[in-house]
């Protein structure tokens, strides 16, 4: 339960049903208003019947007492001109003392003359007794009891006001059933059954039908991110935009991303193809120049042990010297290629470098993006803070109204409250969207690290690019001993220490030459190793119909 609350979704319902809470407590609290409202208008139009008869009552004593009736006349008249006098219909007035003995009832005759103090109704009030005491302590108010209906047996809950008229020590009184007022109140109920259909169908119906729209555009982008941060790095995902809303708008820039950032690796995994395939060319070729020095090592050896048989053997050393040119010229050919593969992974690695760097001002993209949703839920925040204080405001003042205000209070309180939840919810909303900027980091990080060794590797083939000039030199170097070779053949009987001297030279060569071609195998297992950690962090991410899987991994060492 509380797991569910602590989503949009859970939030969004529980707006709805505090919404729907407080729509059903403010109706609850404005029919009861209205019933005693109802009540306290019944009520008072019955004390304003009877001041009426109070009014006749006085006229008669009134005439009484300037001599022109006596008192029994003006009782009788008084008695009658009451008796006759009706409202809403059937509404009637009696007439009893301060005994209490009825005077006059004008539907229960029955009871004129008799004595009521122990007249009860079937709830043992003595209702007459009520209204004598009544006068007594107040000259008049409203008194509460059972009276059936005109024509009818079974009693009901009536309400009376009583009046006292204290020159003849009589009491008048009137009044209405109480189930009047439950027709008209429950006439007001229906209207409010209807009024409150009508805002469910206009308010609460939309509501349910954005909520499900918004919660299906969630669920499609959590499902996404999920697939992307948990499951098999499937960059070939796509949310679906539909409309023109905020949600729409965050689909679209996650697509754009997503599709950058898919290029971008589909960019990187066939440049790393590419320098995997330079630095097995380049390997082959460091393996040809290996060969092609221990040849050449053999030949001056058989140059030294042709230095002890020149005079019997200058055209052997003829040939010989022969086949040293030709192996210097493949050995040259090599090299150059050598130094042309070199370059040309160089410019590779450079290129893999600019694609990196397009990957890392992506994902900054996206961190600028998350800071403008940042900005975006501190004016939410903002406008939940002000809501707050206006709840606030108004509840300071439904306290000034005292009762009037009661009913405004409740609301103003339920408003805060929402306010409140919005700004925890603000709250919870910066949390993801900071977790997501630490992610986006942690991706740049890595992707300068991987920036850091394409650089590295660039320098690396920069490196093999100078050893293989230096075999260039060298190589140059040999044809020119090899030519003063052949040129010298003729005298080597006579300048065999110079001859000597130059396969020396020759020696020497091959070990820098050797050497080089150490460093080139060096580099170019360097560059393998980088290519397979490229390689391999590619692998995560599927790009097009299948995953990386099958991008060739160079072997390491």
């Amino acid at each position: 339960m509380f797991d569910f609350m602590r989503t949009i979704k859970g939030r969004l319902f529980l707006f709805l049903v505090l919404a729907a809470m407080g729509t059903l407590i403010l109706i609850g609290l404005s029919l009861n208003s209205l019933h005693s409202t109802l009540r306290e208008n019944r009520e008072s139009a019955v004390a304003r019947h009877a001041e009426v008869a109070h009014g006749i009552l006085t006229h008669f004593h009134q005439q009484q007492q300037e001599g022109l009736l006596s008192r029994e006349q003006a009782q009788q008249r008084a008695v009658d001109a009451v008796k006759e006098l009706r409202y809403a219909g059937e509404e009637y007035f009696w007439i009893n003392d301060m005994h209490p003995r009825m005077i006059m009832h004008p539907v229960n005759p029955n009871l004129d003359g008799q004595d009521l103090r122990n007249f009860e109704d079937p709830e043992g009030n003595r209702l007459f007794v009520d209204f004598v005491n009544t006068v007594r302590d107040r000259d008049a108010g409203h008194v509460h009891y059972l009276w059936p209906k005109p024509g009818f047996s079974d009693p009901v809950e009536k309400t009376s006001y009583v009046i006292g008229f204290e020159p003849w020590d009589w009491v008048i009184g009137t009044g209405v059933y109480n189930d009047d007022i439950q027709r008209a109140f429950m006439l007001e109920i229906r209207r409010m059954a209807v009024f409150v259909f009508i805002l469910m169908a206009v308010f609460f119906i939309p509501m349910m039908l954005l909520l499900r729209a918004i919660m299906n555009s969630a669920t499609h982008i959590t499902t996404v991110a999920h697939e992307l941060s948990e499951g098999e790095g499937d960059l070939t995902k796509r949310l679906p935009v539909i409309g023109k809303d905020e949600l729409s708008d965050v689909s679209s820039c996650f697509n754009l991303f997503i599709e950058k950032t898919q290029r971008t690796v589909i960019n990187v995994r066939d440049s790393v193809e590419g320098v995997a395939s330079a630095s097995e060319e380049l390997s082959s070729t460091s393996n040809q120049m290996s060969a092609s020095m221990a040849q050449q090592s053999e030949t001056v050896g058989q140059v030294a042990s042709a230095i002890h048989q020149m005079s019997s053997t200058v055209g052997e050393v003829a040939r010989n010297m022969g086949d040293v040119e030709n192996n210097a010229s493949m050995a040259l050919e090599a090299a150059t290629e050598g130094g042309d593969v070199v370059r040309r992974s160089s410019r590779e690695m450079e290129s893999i470098a600019d694609q990196v760097s397009q990957a890392t001002a992506s994902a900054q993209a996206l961190d600028e993006k998350s800071k403008r949703v940042e900005e975006v839920i501190q004016v939410i925040n903002d406008i939940a803070d002000q809501t707050n204080l206006l709840a606030l405001n108004a509840a300071i003042e439904a306290a000034r109204a005292g009762d009037a205000g009661r009913g405004f209070a409740v609301v103003a309180d339920e408003v805060r409250k929402l306010a409140e939840r919005s700004t925890h919810s603000t709250e919870e909303i910066i949390d993801i969207v900071k977790t997501i900027q630490s992610g986006v980091n942690h991706v740049t990080d890595a992707m300068n690290q991987v920036n850091n060794k394409v650089r590295q590797g660039s320098e690396l083939s920069q490196e093999a690019d100078g050893a293989f000039n230096k075999v260039l030199h060298g190589m140059e170097n040999l044809q020119g001993l090899i030519a003063q070779n052949v040129a010298a053949i003729e005298q080597m009987a006579k300048t065999s220490e110079q001859i000597t001297d130059d396969v020396q030279s020759i020696s020497a060569a091959s070990e820098q030459t050797a050497k080089a071609s150490e460093e080139v195998a060096y580099a170019s297992s360097d560059l393998a190793r980088l290519s397979a950690d490229v390689q391999q962090h590619l692998s995560a991410f599927k790009v097009d119909g299948e995953k990386n899987s099958n991008v060739k991994l160079i072997p390491r060492g």
